[in-house]
């Protein structure tokens, strides 16, 4: 990570100036990356994308209660039961792809490849991966995709168990405004100590800069883009951005949702996975 000293922190736009076009060019690029990942989910919704309306509210189906998403989860999701025990299955078939063995037919999830999972313990890091890239179209850095998998393994085993798997797909396909909020923050906070500090942004935006040949110190211009993001973000100006400081500034502009990267899934890829747990 890139060491910030107290003269690189006062400085902001100021000292070692790099061309003002390169830098114009990068913030842009910043803003309309995040536009971009707004466009894809549809926009952010107060309810979730794809939330089915009596699982918002609470309202019935049928004149019947809306069946409870399974007695086991020590947290409610937003599935029904028979979404549970879609995703349970499709959670099983995909642990049981790892134990048939590569001579026999293994099945697969939406566009997903042959996955390997080890047996009976949960989805690994690679299995997960290949999840997020070939189902659900996160085209994310390698930092990012390893972030998404630590923050849907809140155990920290290593392994995405079963509960996990469904409380994090309750967020990923239908999550509310707030839920998504935290689970992106969570996502960005790379060390999961409770606030994005400069380092971790200049980590997560080091690739968003455009640069240019004749750039001397081209990690200068990454932190001045830090210093102008933290400028419009920090909203209590104490150099660090804590969740309340990204929740009010999501709330304020949508687009800061997915500022730093894309961490969930676009629109469409969220509607062709719930087709299948019809």
């Amino acid at each position: 990570m890139a060491s910030f000293s107290p003269r690189d922190q006062q400085r902001g736009r100021g000292g070692k100036r790099r061309s003002g076009v390169a830098l114009f060019k990068s913030v842009s690029l910043f803003f309309s990356r995040s536009a971009a990942a707004s466009r894809n989910r549809g926009g952010v919704r107060e309810g979730g994308a794809g939330m089915r309306p009596e699982l918002a509210t609470g309202a019935t189906r049928g004149g019947q209660p809306t069946a409870p998403s399974n007695t086991f989860l020590k947290k409610p999701t937003h599935f029904t039961r028979e979404e549970t025990d879609a995703l349970t299955l499709i959670y099983d078939k995909l642990i049981g792809a790892g134990k048939s063995g590569s001579g026999s037919h293994q099945p697969s999830v939406s566009t997903a490849p042959l996955l390997q999972i080890k047996a009976k313990e949960g989805l690994e890091r690679s299995v997960f991966r290949d999840l997020l890239h070939n189902t659900f179209n996160i085209c994310a850095e390698d930092i990012l995709m390893e972030r998404i998998f630590c923050v849907f393994d809140n155990s920290s085993d290593g392994l995405v168990k079963l509960e996990e798997w469904l409380q994090g797909m309750s967020v990923f396909l239908r999550g509310t405004l707030e839920e998504r909020i935290v689970f992106a923050f969570n996502v960005y906070d790379l060390n999961a100590d409770g606030y994005i500090v400069r380092e971790e942004i200049f980590t997560l935006l080091r690739n968003s800069l455009v640069k240019q040949p004749q750039d001397e110190d081209p990690e200068e211009g990454v932190k001045e883009l830090v210093e102008l993001v933290l400028k419009k973000l920090d909203r209590d100006k104490d150099g660090k951005l804590s969740l309340r400081d990204f929740r009010e500034s999501v709330l304020e502009e949508p687009l800061f949702l997915e500022a730093f990267g894309q961490c969930l899934p676009s629109e469409s890829a969220i509607v062709a996975f719930l087709a299948t747990l019809s």
